[in-house]
């Protein structure tokens, strides 16, 4: 046995190991979703009770507003550091860091516990910790709810494969009040128990399996039941997101069925891809990132093929001689098949987050498959191929937090990376470029916005904006009309302000005043914007 001053040692390494990249990130400010999930969530901020948070949505819509986004727990985290310290993204960074080092150790331990060998649970947590494909859970403060929701599933990953049922049912049901996402994991029990791998180092029959775990399905779900009836509670529905998912974000809300297919077997591929070329990560993979229509020779679409045929048949045969393996490839199949729309379709087509979860069974297939290949090679050749796979993830991720410093580096990194066709990406760096007063790129960005997606109205909206900088008020005036004329009944505030605000200054108040008016009719909810109501009190009389 090994003395417990090598468990500890190891577990710092991982922990170092998880740690040193992200360690610029300390430096970078709340970006993209950090905007509405912490600097203007009441409850956050603390402008509401914190005991509101069960009552409330991840960004702390009521119901009537809400997301369809239930992660009390995880938001409880973030607002108990808001509201002690304040609004310092240093620290929330840092925090994330700490729990994403929290998790690779949880999963070497872990695998320690379950009989799992020293070699093979340590490179599995390095793997882990090194992985650049799902940094942005890490990189995003409002990530700490994957980060959250994955350290609880592992521990009751952990508790599950031990047979403790009720102090894993407690661990899930915490952990899916961090985040959906959690549901992965039972579902990935349920794959591991049927095929004989509940045991890491045995196998079960299936007849043994139901006998053994029948009364645990059963703790797992009322817990779930128990999450579903807050959810219900809080939300007004259990799928709350559904009639909210708009075509910008994830066109298969209106695609049909073959596309739906293809998306899906597309978004797998792109998850095996970027575990292991990371290059072109983005924060966005809007519309049109994904090229629709998909064809079935895209190659993202025949790799997945390619994994979905072989990774299970790779598991079976497996399973009895590499349990391992099998658990590993089964876990990262099953855990990310709910967020993959394969299941129904999410506020979003992907999103680098939703890697970390299944990153954890990808890691430990590499580690028993890196524990075969070693029996093959030299030990120097095998230690040079892992040092410079985690040396070269890990160089990305530094390079990931940098790129995360700044609206300007994370939208020019999305431009240039494999969600480039997102409009939303487009758009996003338009707006940062045009608050650096770069107005020729600003506009070239626009355009190609409103090119990606002719029926959004934002792009044109900015391209208005512009057009009045520039003194040309005819094309400026065309273009807000377009923009009101592609809004409908989904009134955007932040275009009636601009709109109102070009109105006032082109010596047309009376019609400022007048747009101003029905946006307050037309959209109570924005009733209490102080941008209207100030623009209202400024207008001339």
């Amino acid at each position: 046995m090994k003395p417990p001053t090598s468990v500890a040692t190891r577990a710092l390494c991982i922990a170092l190991l998880a740690a040193l990249p992200y360690l610029p990130s300390v430096a970078n400010p709340y970006l993209w979703d950090d905007q509405r999930g912490v600097v203007q969530n009441p409850i956050a901020t603390g402008s509401v009770p914190l005991g509101s948070v069960f009552g409330r949505d991840f960004f702390g819509h009521r119901q009537a507003h809400t997301l369809g986004l239930y992660r009390p727990i995880a938001i409880l985290a973030i607002a108990a550091e808001t509201r002690a310290f304040g609004l310092h993204p240093g620290l929330s960074h840092l925090i994330n860091t700490v729990l994403h080092g929290a998790c690779a150790v949880l999963l070497l331990l872990g695998l320690r516990r379950l009989g799992v060998d020293d070699t093979r649970a340590t490179l599995a947590a390095a793997l882990f910790a090194s992985f650049a494909a799902h940094s942005e859970a890490v990189l995003q403060v409002v990530g700490r709810a994957d980060l959250l929701a994955t350290w609880l599933a592992l521990f009751a990953t952990l508790l599950h494969l031990r047979r403790r049922a009720l102090p894993a049912a407690a661990a899930l049901f915490l952990a899916l009040l961090c985040k959906e996402t959690a549901l992965g994991a039972v579902a990935a029990w349920t794959v591991l128990d049927l095929a004989g791998l509940a045991v890491v180092g045995g196998a079960l029959s299936i007849g043994q399996a139901v006998r053994r775990r029948g009364r645990a399905y059963v703790y797992y779900g009322v817990a779930l039941a128990l999450t579903l009836l807050l959810r219900r509670h809080a939300l007004g529905s259990i799928a709350a997101w559904q009639g909210q998912v708009d075509f910008l974000k994830n066109p298969l809300a209106i695609l049909g069925p073959w596309q739906h297919v293809l998306a899906w077997l597309k978004t797998y591929g792109l998850a095996c891809r970027l575990f292991l070329l990371p290059t072109d990560l983005s924060m966005d993979y809007a519309y049109n990132a994904y090229g629709f229509p998909l064809s079935p020779r895209d190659p993202l679409v025949l790799l997945e093929a390619a994994v979905l045929i072989g990774g299970p048949v790779m598991a079976i045969s497996a399973r009895r001689r590499a349990p391992l393996l099998a658990g590993g490839i089964a876990w990262f199949l099953v855990s990310f098949f709910p967020v993959s729309n394969g299941l129904f379709v999410l506020p979003t087509v992907f999103g680098e987050r939703f890697l970390y979860l299944p990153a954890a069974g990808l890691a430990v297939a590499g580690a028993a498959a890196f524990g075969t290949i070693s029996r093959h090679l030299r030990r120097v050749a095998w230690l040079m191929i892992l040092a410079f796979f985690l040396l070269y993830q890990s160089s990305l991720l530094f390079l990931r937090s940098l790129q995360w410093h700044g609206e300007g580096p994370l939208f020019a990194a999305a431009l240039s990376g494999a969600a480039a066709g997102s409009a939303k990406v487009q758009y996003a760096a338009a707006t940062e470029r045009f608050d650096a007063g770069d107005l020729p790129r600003a506009m070239e960005l626009s355009l190609r916005a409103a090119q990606i997606l002719p029926i959004w109205p934002a792009p044109h909206d900015l391209i208005a904006v512009i057009h009045a900088r520039r003194g040309d008020l005819a094309l400026a005036d065309q273009e807000f009309s377009r923009a009101e004329d592609l809004m409908g009944r989904d009134i955007d505030p932040d275009i009636r302000v601009d709109h109102a605000i070009f109105l006032s200054q082109t010596g047309r108040a009376g019609e400022a005043e007048d747009l101003l008016r029905r946006t307050l009719t037309e959209v109570p909810a924005v009733s209490g914007d102080p941008r209207l109501r100030d623009l209202l009190s400024r207008l001339p009389r």
